[in-house]
């Protein structure tokens, strides 16, 4: 789901005393204290892939802004923004039809919004004097904010695979990767006797998620007896090819890109997923004898 900021800052208005200007004898008044400015309540919105629609969460028994009221702060059109309440009220919990790939519900982890640049989760209405929006953190079963999914301890023959999603608000999640055959030629061995590819279940995607693949032991020597971030640097640098289906009607470059900058700044390679939308997926990822990856992401239908 996209989490969107939009924080309206008030300008203090201060009046100065030009020198040799005459002020009156009479007391100034002091300004009366800043009322408890609005806050707000954003429950988010997801992509249907079967609708091919995007649909947005709803709280039951608040109180959404007129159209009047909304115009001009930067949300969607579709997108119902509702009145949080007084400060220190309970918030209520609000509502998805989003559903994992197994058919369970997406579950509500809590409201949250940016203080000091960090990320904070609230269960009441906060003291603010500036207008504040509360975002709904709604996520699948894999990734719950309490207990973050962690790869697997025992992935193929006791290798460790998995691919590391950093989300804008800068949390993580840890998706196990699975090992398979490919019938393609020309891919590395890894130690199995046979070309191998790695992929996983159905995940999802938001805007501006960065993605680290980790892998143990598939050098052609056995090396690498701990996650080892891929591809491996070569003389002209990080070396990731985005495959396409047979037919060209899905590109995985549509949705990934190089994210070098990220991958220069620690060493190791990073994708970023620029599509627009969230959207989920299932990742097929490839390794070259000379350590590149063949990435292709296949979207749910």
């Amino acid at each position: 789901m996209k989490k969107l900021l939009s924080i309206a800052m008030a300008t203090a208005l201060v009046a100065t005393c030009a020198t040799g200007v005459a002020v009156g004898a009479a007391a100034i008044e002091a300004a009366p204290a800043a009322e408890t400015a609005q806050v707000y309540l954003v429950p988010g919105s997801w992509y249907d892939a079967e609708e091919k629609e995007t649909r947005y969460n709803t709280v039951e028994g608040a109180t959404a802004l007129t159209a009047e009221e909304k115009a001009g702060l930067n949300f969607a059109e579709a997108q119902t923004v509702y009145k949080a309440g007084a400060a220190g009220t309970e918030l209520p919990t609000p509502e998805t039809e989003h559903t994992d790939a197994e058919g369970a519900p997406f579950v509500f982890q809590g409201w949250w919004y940016i203080v000091n640049a960090s990320v904070t989760y609230t269960e009441t209405v906060p003291e603010t004097r500036e207008a504040l929006y509360l975002y709904a953190d709604f996520r699948a079963a894999l990734s719950q904010r309490h207990e973050p999914a962690a790869p697997s301890a025992q992935v193929g023959q006791g290798d460790k695979n998995f691919m590391e999603v950093t989300h804008d608000d800068g949390t993580k999640e840890y998706l196990p990767l699975l090992v398979s055959g490919t019938d393609q030629s020309g891919k590395s061995e890894m130690g199995y006797g046979t070309p191998v590819q790695f992929s996983n279940e159905y995940f999802e995607l938001r805007h501006n998620d960065r993605i680290k693949v980790y892998l143990t032991n598939i050098s052609e020597e056995g090396g690498d007896e701990e996650p080892t971030a891929y591809p491996k640097r070569s003389s002209s640098g990080y070396v990731v090819t985005f495959e396409a289906n047979g037919s060209g009607t899905n590109k995985t470059a549509n949705y990934l890109c190089d994210d070098l900058a990220t991958s220069t700044k620690d060493g190791a390679y990073t994708m970023a997923y620029h599509h627009s939308d969230t959207m989920t997926f299932r990742v097929y990822i490839k390794v070259e004898t000379s350590g590149r990856l063949d990435v292709y992401l296949e979207p749910k239908a």
